[in-house]
């Protein structure tokens, strides 16, 4: 990425542009609007065919621009959004190629014989005789495209699974080889005219909210059977059922194996695929999902956390209104922690209209201090006029109100993320990411929209428990996934450190937040860790249903163990086991858990205040921590584990001071004073 840490807005093309208008936006940009780079999204409002001659000349004279001004530029890889149409070439070039949806067929017989003719589906993925939960794979009837098949009692009916058009003109993002193709409609194009531009002005490539919901939810892909096959060494068809039906004590690890191979699929399929031709061109690869804030993401792009494992810079959307996506925030950055990335972006300020500068502020100190780093404005328009900016704030010099603030705000930024960008993050404390409950929630029959993700409960309060731990605790943490949890993390004495990674995650704390199946795996992993001397904590409802059904006992015995109960009751309850401590709370906002956690967390606000939040950062030659003031003034103690000299920096006036504080034993206290919607960087260097 760029030395110049200033933010890098999208440039809406919304009005045909010339050589004069870019060259000018662009200059005007950098010295009265101090952004860094631009990334263009261009749309029929420029009145310019998508990869035309004309397109890429214009095009081609933002590169020579950007390369004169000492700007970067990201290749945003669409013509509007969602990423993966490539403005219509798909549906025209590679209608194969585009996206698949799940469609189930139901037959009935009066007389236990079934005949079927299956011609007309383009392709059948299982057919399967159900009675209750008693499932059959009829795939060895099937002959011709034709089933011929006699119940041995009544009351079957036969589920046909057949794979259908989605009709979106879409990528498939579940399949590699469709995803090149996409790549040969945009990446390649812009790479036969401007390779020499690659790795210096052009540095990143940005993609825009690919989801499943437009599909209704049920998005799949012709190679699901033998990818499942391939990693699980049987056949997916008597599973199948799982997908809209409880099918009894299977429920929990069907789903589990089909919706979490279906989400490894899109992050395997879509992000590491364009990622994997970034690093051969020489960039990094960005980009968001669609509506990352439900509660359920099941039915958006799978998992959340997942979505972003093999992408250089994972990113969120942060649009329509404050705080909307707020709550996963966390989500997103802690993928980043879990898989080892350095940056993670936001695009944000989209569609919220009427936002105020302090506005922004506050929002942008929301996304720095849950782990947000590399912002990306939305957006700058060519064409400013009121009438023609689609989603408005325009954020550019030519703005009444935002203009004159813009310069200051990007030295802000540029400010406070170098130190940010250029650092590991710090936790003690992780959330257990509740995927594996989250699968076992979602089907294809919920009742809701599928724009909503997938279909939750009450007690499922990761997000919000996430939110009061930042917002009225004032602790940081990590949300921490279970195939992290299972394949890379070393325990000792007490602790839970994830290996090899730039971010220092040492957790003496993991909570479990309200969840009712999880897999025994991750059970005896977190006993592991307890026997060493770890504290784990259940908010909300303790897990009663294991994943691996037939270890459904051990999986009972295990949660007494270590809870000393197999329910979450009124009262807290509090167990020890090995070396370690269990808590089980009714819930997520119960007045001990601030009491249990004071003890546990590396950085402790001693006077709780609302709104008041932070991150720790460590590099090679300092600690650094970002805290920001949100919603009132926060005057409190600070003390943080370890022996620090401190200094303060303001990042609005770059002024720094040296800090009072007072070594207690192995920790350092210092006063935090911050007006409302005030920020402070402060750099730690130890001391003997």
């Amino acid at each position: 990425m760029s030395d110049n840490y200033a933010t890098r807005p999208l440039w809406f093309w919304n009005d045909k542009p010339t050589d004069d208008g870019i060259k000018e936006i662009m200059q005007k940009c950098k010295e009265e609007s101090g952004y860094a780079g631009f990334g263009i999204l261009p749309y029929n409002a420029c009145k310019l065919e998508y990869m035309s001659e004309e397109y890429l000349d214009l095009y081609e004279t933002a590169v020579l621009q950007a390369k004169k001004l000492g700007l970067k530029m990201c290749l945003y890889d669409e013509w509007w959004f969602p990423s993966g149409g490539a403005g219509g070439i798909m549906k025209e070039q590679y209608p194969n190629a585009c996206a698949k949806r799940l469609d189930l067929e139901i037959f009935e017989s009066n007389n236990r014989l079934f005949h079927v003719d299956l011609s007309a589906y383009p392709k059948v993925m299982a057919v399967v005789a159900m009675r209750e939960n008693k499932r059959i794979d009829l795939s060895e009837f099937v002959h011709d495209d034709v089933l011929n098949w006699e119940a041995d009692d009544d009351g079957y009916k036969v589920l046909c699974f057949v794979l259908v058009d989605a009709e979106l003109g879409r990528v498939d993002y579940l399949n590699p080889d469709s995803v090149r193709k996409f790549i040969e409609c945009t990446h390649e194009v812009y790479y036969r005219k401007f390779n020499k531009y690659f790795g210096n002005v052009i540095d990143s490539s940005f993609y825009d909210e690919p989801q499943f919901y437009s599909a209704k939810g049920r998005a799949w892909t012709e190679i699901f059977n033998e990818k499942f096959i391939e990693k699980y060494g049987f056949s997916p068809a008597l599973y199948y059922p799982a997908l809209f039906f409880d099918i009894g004590e299977e429920t929990a690890k069907a789903r589990n194996m089909m919706f979490g191979l279906r989400a490894e699929l899109y992050s395997s399929g879509f992000p590491k695929v364009i990622q994997e031709w970034c690093t051969e061109h020489g960039i990094s690869l960005t980009g968001h999902v669609d509506q990352e804030e439900v509660d359920n993401p099941c039915g958006i792009t799978g998992d959340l956390m997942l979505s972003f494992k093999y992408q250089d810079i994972p990113g969120i959307d942060e649009i329509f209104c404050e705080e909307r996506a707020s709550k996963a925030y966390k989500v997103v950055s802690s993928s980043a922690v879990n898989w080892n990335k350095r940056l993670v972006m936001s695009e944000c300020f989209g569609a919220i209209e009427n936002i105020t500068i302090e506005g922004i502020y506050r929002e942008t100190n929301d996304l720095f201090t849950k782990g947000i780093n590399h912002l990306v404005p939305h957006a700058v328009w060519y064409n400013p006029d009121n009438e023609k900016v689609k989603f408005k704030p325009e954020l550019s010099y030519r703005h009444d109100y935002y203009g004159k603030y813009l310069t200051e705000y990007n030295e802000f930024c540029a400010t406070v993320q170098k130190p940010l960008q250029n650092s590991g993050q710090v936790n003690s404390i992780a959330i257990l990411y509740p995927i594996e409950n989250l699968q076992y929630l979602y089907n294809f029959s919920w009742e809701g929209d599928p724009v909503n993700g997938g279909p939750t409960t009450e007690t499922n309060d990761y997000l919000n428990l996430g939110q009061y731990l930042i917002r009225e605790l004032n602790y940081d943490f990590s949300f921490l996934h279970p195939d992290v949890l299972h394949n890379n993390v070393s325990i000792s004495n007490g602790e839970m450190i994830i290996n090899d990674s730039i971010h220092h995650q040492r957790y003496n704390t993991i909570i479990i937040p309200g969840m009712n199946a999880v897999s025994l795996k991750t059970i005896m992993k977190l006993k592991e860790f307890v026997e060493s001397g770890g504290t784990l904590i259940s908010t909300s409802e303790l897990p009663t249903t294991v994943i691996e059904y037939t270890e459904k006992d051990l999986f009972s015995h295990t949660v007494k163990e270590l809870f000393g109960t197999n329910k979450t009751t009124d009262e807290i309850v509090k167990n020890r086991f090995g070396k370690g401590i269990c808590y089980s709370l009714p819930s997520s906002k119960t007045n001990g858990l601030d009491e249990i956690l004071s003890d546990k967390s590396d950085t402790v606000v001693v006077n709780k205040v609302h709104g008041l939040q932070f991150i720790h950062k460590r590099n090679d030659i300092e600690d650094i921590w970002y805290f920001a003031s949100l919603k009132e003034d926060a005057d409190t103690i600070v003390s943080i584990n370890g022996k620090y000299d401190l200094t303060f920096q303001d990042p609005r006036t770059k002024i720094s001071i040296p800090v009072d504080r007072l070594i207690k034993g192995n920790h350092t206290e210092f006063k935090l004073n911050l007006k409302k919607e005030q920020s402070i960087l402060i750099f730690g260097t130890i001391v003997p």
